[in-house]
């Protein structure tokens, strides 16, 4: 995937450098501005989910190789998990590169009532937190406290 996003960029680049130099072909120029249009969104994500492993790198990195690392639960609601009465209705993604440290956190969920999901490697945390956005605007919108993840399909679910 990586591979992808570099030849993304490196092709949004050249379009960058070609623009500079177009001259005054405006047919050119627009052609290229419309594909420098259409590449820049993915760019800008790809530059943002590479600055996010650099910060998940640099974390293990602080915290030396001994600490285990994972990623869970920052989609629950923060106001639903300190109600320890409330029963919360989401799917808690689990992401992480030690198997160990993400079969704790499936047990934890699972504990507090909730199903965990191996969501994959501590890479995919990039992800998983982009969806916590999308989550506080569904709250704002619908005018809720917690709107959640479910995954479907899954077997034995």
């Amino acid at each position: 995937m990586l591979d992808k996003l570099s030849a993304i960029e490196e092709r949004y680049e050249e379009i960058n450098q070609l623009l500079m130099e177009v001259g005054s072909d405006y047919q050119r120029a627009a052609e290229l501005n419309m594909e420098r249009t259409e590449l820049e969104p993915v760019v800008l994500k790809a530059r943002e989910y590479r600055q996010m492993l650099a910060r998940l790198e640099e974390a293990q990195a602080l915290l030396g190789s001994e600490v285990r690392v994972v990623c869970a639960f920052q989609n629950i609601s923060a106001e639903h998990l300190g109600d320890l009465d409330h029963k919360i209705d989401s799917d808690v993604l689990v992401c992480g590169d030690d198997a160990q440290a993400k079969a704790l956190a499936l047990e934890l969920a699972a504990r507090a009532g909730m199903r965990g999901i191996d969501a994959g490697p501590l890479q995919n945390a990039v992800v998983v937190e982009g969806l916590t956005a999308i989550l506080i605007g569904v709250n704002v919108r619908y005018k809720v406290k917690g709107a959640g993840i479910r995954i479907t399909g899954l077997p034995g679910a």
